[in-house]
């Protein structure tokens, strides 16, 4: 998991080359599909179309936020259950295949 304080030059020119980019209806689209992990009452959590490297997922915020650091701690309490159910997912997949 990473944070990190300002947008990265990459992902904002990513952002800045879809502008008028339909977010609700892509994650809609999304949480619907085979991509689709889990969902929570306030996260989608995904695995990404191309992804940058094997194991990849994403935790993305149903609402919309400016700055992600400023979430309630109810939000951060949601995440970090999220994050331990599917560590925990994890694990127990591995474990199953003798890993």
């Amino acid at each position: 998991m990473i944070a990190v304080t300002e947008v990265p030059r990459g992902v904002r020119e990513e952002v800045e080359h879809v502008a008028g980019f339909d977010w609700d209806a892509w994650l809609e689209t999304e949480t619907a599909g085979p991509r689709r992990i889990t969902t929570t009452k306030s996260f989608a959590v995904i695995a990404p179309l191309a992804p940058r490297f094997p194991g990849e997922t994403w935790f993305v915020p149903k609402a919309h936020s400016s700055h992600f650091e400023h979430i309630s701690d109810d939000l951060c309490d949601e995440l970090a259950d999220t994050l331990h159910e599917l560590l925990a997912r994890i694990d127990s997949k591995l474990k199953n295949h003798g890993h």
